[in-house]
């Protein structure tokens, strides 16, 4: 469904999002009761920090510390873009109509979310706590904020920086900005 939202937004019919899921659009009401329950359905499971669990547990166990940090960065950056796509599609202005319009908004639970989310990166970095400056905890935090603000349009045009590809957001987290000195 998500790739179905991401196209057509709000616009997506209940029978649209039924053939989807491969059910009857009663099937749908009797289990959301509303479109805009299962669009909320929807975006709380992509929001799900756990989805990421499964994601991240496709990185080889030998892997240095450039690549887990590259993974973790490509990740984050696929789930924000993903995220910004489904938002602009079901609210186009970002005016938060579709609130007003019955479509709950999507996870209350934002903090809880983004603890879980940090948690799961800093279990992915534990390995090499002893080749970080600061805690796997810390680590993951900064590299959720920068592959967040970094892969978030608005927040790039809001600060004026322009797209950073993911090899050099993990430079960056890794080495920050000083060049390597001979």
């Amino acid at each position: 469904m998500t790739p179905l939202l991401a196209a057509r937004g709000a616009a997506a019919t209940s029978r649209d999002l039924a053939d989807v899921a491969g059910v009857a659009e009663g099937t749908l009401f009797r289990a959301f009761g509303s479109k805009g329950n299962l669009i909320h359905a929807v975006l709380e499971n992509y929001l799900d920090a756990e989805v990421l669990r499964t994601r991240f547990s496709g990185t080889d166990d030998d892997a240095s510390l450039d690549v887990v940090v590259s993974s973790i960065m490509r990740i984050l950056s696929d789930r924000v873009t993903g995220l910004f796509v489904i938002a602009s599609a079901i609210d186009p202005g970002g005016t938060g109509d579709h609130r007003k319009r019955g479509r709950p908004h999507p996870s209350n639970k934002h903090g809880e979310d983004l603890a879980r989310m940090d948690q799961l990166i800093a279990d992915q970095l534990e390995p090499y706590a002893a080749q970080l400056s600061i805690s796997p905890a810390k680590a993951a935090e900064f590299i959720r904020g920068v592959a967040f603000t970094a892969a978030f349009p608005r927040a790039r045009s809001v600060v004026g920086i322009t797209q950073l590809s993911v090899e050099e957001l993990t430079a960056l987290a890794l080495h920050g900005v000083a060049a390597d000195t001979p």
